[in-house]
């Protein structure tokens, strides 16, 4: 009995005084893991590292502010070429400014479902490579046609290349938005107005253009 006793009692058995004692092993296991950086954290310190990431925003900034000074330069004189050219009576050349929002809204939808299916990049460019075809289309609608066919094809190709250039906005802010900290997107979408005043300030070298 007394041998039965000591060995029970002997270190290194699998008796109750080992049971809640921990291994070194597990213990060491247990420190690599709390050292470890969860993976979404890994992810974004090598986003943060990758450099082609960082460019994202001013890409698409960029990207904007061009569209916003080249679009400033025409935009603004339409009504006139309106008028004056294709002899539209005013009340018919506002007409075409009220069927514009309602075509910007149903084309802004459209390409969003499109950014779904093909990627937001992908919907962004080819929406606003069909907007740029379609404004070669106005000129084409312009001097290659005679008849009555040539205002309804300018008209038709002008609200559609101009729903279909500025129905990228959401998907645009989406990208923006999703790549860059949170601390800088107050700072980044101030940068707006700067597209903004492009966009009206560029109408003074159109109209240097123009005359």
């Amino acid at each position: 009995q007394e041998r039965a006793a000591a060995s029970a009692s002997a270190p290194g058995d699998d008796g109750d005084g080992d049971a809640g004692r921990p291994k070194a092993s597990d213990a060491e296991d247990a420190q690599n893991d709390a050292e470890a950086p969860p993976d979404d954290q890994c992810d974004e310190r090598d986003d943060a590292v990758d450099p082609r990431i960082k460019m994202i925003p001013y890409v698409v900034f960029c990207t904007d502010l061009v569209v916003a000074l080249g679009s400033g330069c025409t935009i603004k004189f339409f009504p006139l070429w309106f008028k004056d050219d294709l002899n539209m009576s005013p009340a018919a050349v506002q007409g075409i400014y009220c069927g514009v929002p309602l075509s910007m809204a149903l084309a802004s939808g459209f390409c969003t479902a499109l950014s779904r299916r093909v990627g937001r990049v992908e919907a962004v460019l080819s929406v606003r490579s069909t907007a740029l075809v379609c404004f070669v289309g106005m000129l084409v609608c312009f001097y290659r046609v005679k008849n009555e066919w040539r205002l309804r094809g300018v008209v038709a190709l002008y609200i559609l290349r101009t729903a279909l250039m500025n129905c990228t906005y959401p998907v645009e802010e989406s990208i923006l938005m999703d790549y860059v900290p949170k601390n800088t997107r107050a700072r980044w979408k101030s940068l707006e107005s700067v597209s903004q005043f492009g966009w009206c300030g560029s109408a003074l070298a159109g109209g240097l253009l123009a005359d």
